[in-house]
């Protein structure tokens, strides 16, 4: 797409950090939630969250969320967006590059309704799964939402809506839970390993002027080990001054100023 410098700065690449899935929503949506346990008090969001929070400090990141979250914690929603951005991660996370179009359409439009309920303002989306359908952007687009988060290619803007893409060895739980990587595994690597794996990530988006994503889960940063590896890692990427560190809708924003129309 031809972007040689990234942000106000003149920056050589960008770098969003990014947590993904909230609460019971996708335990819900496979089946998983005990029959009759109640809802509302899940640890990723009364534990673990105000953990998250606290490590960020005054680094903004992009939170996606399920939508049905804003059914039961809205003010965890909006405290959230007080300091950083909120975007959808599908309803109960749905993997959509599976759904049918209808049935995407559908559920981007409850998800927009349910977000607008809370006040909270959303421009983005990260398919569960990573993965879209040939008229997944154009449905996406029409339910207002600006910028998509999809697995692999290049950051740019398409009909529209900005693509800020990530890697899957950008996601915590492929080291944390090596048979989630891609191909599988059973090493598990520890946080010196995962940072030193994120180094040579940033130094590859630098050589590329490119953009990437670090994914984080909130549920998963339930130890100090954890946490502190999600400090070290802003720490590394704030002091490094080839990058410029941002939210999503940021990233977006200068997609769509700079690219030539």
């Amino acid at each position: 797409m031809g972007v040689t410098t990234w942000g106000p700065e003149g920056k050589l690449a960008a770098v969003s950090i990014t947590f993904d899935n909230l609460g019971e929503a996708a335990d819900l949506g496979r089946g998983r939630w005990p029959a009759g346990a109640p809802l509302g008090e899940h640890p990723s969001v009364r534990e673990n969250l105000p953990k998250v929070l606290a490590v960020l400090g005054e680094t903004r990141a992009t939170f996606f969320v399920e939508s049905f979250n804003a059914t039961v914690y809205p003010d965890a929603l909006r405290t959230i967006a007080k300091d950083h951005e909120l975007a959808c991660h599908a309803y109960q996370h749905e993997a959509w590059g599976e759904l049918p179009e209808d049935d995407q359409r559908a559920l981007i439009t409850q998800s927009m309704a349910l977000f607008q309920e809370t006040d909270v303002p959303v421009r983005g989306f990260r398919p569960p799964g990573g993965g879209l359908t040939a008229g997944s952007l154009a449905i996406l687009r029409d339910a207002g939402i600006e910028f998509v988060s999809p697995a692999g290619g290049p950051a740019g803007l398409v009909d529209g809506v900005a693509l800020l893409p990530f890697r899957w060895d950008t996601i915590d739980g492929t080291y944390h839970f090596p048979a989630l990587r891609r191909p599988p595994s059973t090493v598990v690597l520890g946080p010196d390993e995962m940072l030193a794996a994120y180094r040579t990530v940033a130094q590859e988006t630098v050589d590329a002027r490119g953009y990437v994503s670090f994914i984080f889960h909130p549920l998963w940063l339930d130890t100090p080990e954890r946490l502190d590896t999600l400090a070290r890692l802003v720490e590394q990427l704030r002091a490094d001054d080839r990058l410029w560190l941002a939210p999503c809708g940021e990233v977006a924003d200068y997609l769509r100023a700079t690219t030539p129309r």
